[in-house]
Formats: C-alpha cells, structure tokens, sequence
C-alpha cells in the first residue's frame, strides 16, 4: 500500500501544479482579451475626434460668415478664399550637398 502512496502524492502534486498553471494562464488570457475588445480602432477614434472638431468649428464659421456679410465693401470673389487654405508657394530648388567627411583616428605609437 506504501508503495502506490508516494506515487500517487508525487502525480497528484505534479497534476495539480500544472493545472493552477494552465487555469492562471486561461484567465490572464481572457482578462487581456477582454480589455482589447472594449479599445476603439485608429479608424474610429480618428472619425470620433474629426466629428468633435467639425462640431466645435461649426458655430465658428457661422459667425465668420455673418462677419463676411456685415462687410459689403468686400466683393464676394475676395471673401471666398478666406476659408480656403492658402496656395502653397513656389519652391526653390537647392544645391545638391556634398557627401559627408569621413574623419579617420590616428592611432597612438
């Protein structure tokens, strides 16, 4: 009967270590994936803050326009390139650049 005792104690540690091990393992992995379903992709995040940023600009450009409107010195072709974004300038080509001086150490001696 001492002979199947220790075998059996020695399986059943082993068994149940490796069980809490693989069950420690299983929840981390549920926590960690659960966590990464309830994150916003790039995409969304990027619509929710372009949403945001309309609706901030919204009563901005209303009264802007109604600015535009009290001035009727203006004629209506200069008060449309107001809200446009500027024309990008000419570009100025440069000089290509020389490659880099490698520097070499002089040894000692």
């Amino acid at each position: 009967m001492e002979n199947i005792l220790i075998p059996l104690f020695v399986f059943s540690f082993i068994y149940l270590t490796i069980k809490m091990i693989l069950d420690y393992n299983k929840s981390k992995m549920e926590r960690t994936s659960a966590e990464a379903n309830r994150s916003l992709a790039m995409g969304e995040l990027k619509t929710l803050i372009r949403e945001a940023v309309e609706e901030a600009q919204a009563p901005l450009l209303a009264r802007l326009e109604a600015l535009e409107g009290r001035r009727p010195e203006l004629p209506p072709a200069e008060r449309a390139p107001l809200l446009e974004p500027p024309e990008p300038e000419a570009t100025v080509e440069a000089s290509p650049v020389p490659p880099p001086v490698r520097r070499t150490r002089r040894r000692p001696g």
